[in-house]
C-alpha cells in the first residue's frame, strides 16, 4: 500500500520512484516499492566499536550457546525420526 520515512531534516530525503507490483499479492494489500534519495552527512571512523562497549567474552559465550542449542535441536530431530512410523488400520 505505501513506504513510510521519515527525515529528521525536511527535504533531506526525495522519492525518484514508487511503483506497485501487482504479481505479487499476498492479500488484498498490493506490494509496493519506492526508490528514496538521501542526502547524508559524513560521519567519523575515529570511533570504537560500539563506542568501547563491545565485550568479546559476550560474543565467545553466545556463540557457544548457539552451538549448544543447534546440536540439542539436531539430535532432537534425530531423535524424532527414529521413534517416528507409520501406522495403517483397515
Amino acid at each position: 500500500d505505501r513506504v513510510l520515512y521519515r527525515c529528521r531534516k525536511p527535504g533531506s530525503a526525495t522519492v525518484t520512484a514508487y511503483n506497485s507490483v501487482p504479481e505479487l499479492r499476498c492479500s488484498d494489500h498490493r506490494a509496493v516499492y519506492a526508490v528514496i534519495s538521501l542526502q547524508i552527512r559524513p560521519g567519523s571512523d575515529n570511533l570504537p566499536l560500539a563506542y568501547g562497549r563491545f565485550r568479546h567474552t559476550f560474543y565467545v559465550e553466545g556463540n557457544k550457546r548457539r552451538a549448544r542449542r543447534n546440536d540439542l535441536d539436531e539430535i532432537r530431530r534425530k531423535s524424532n525420526r527414529a521413534s517416528s512410523g507409520v501406522c495403517s488400520l483397515m
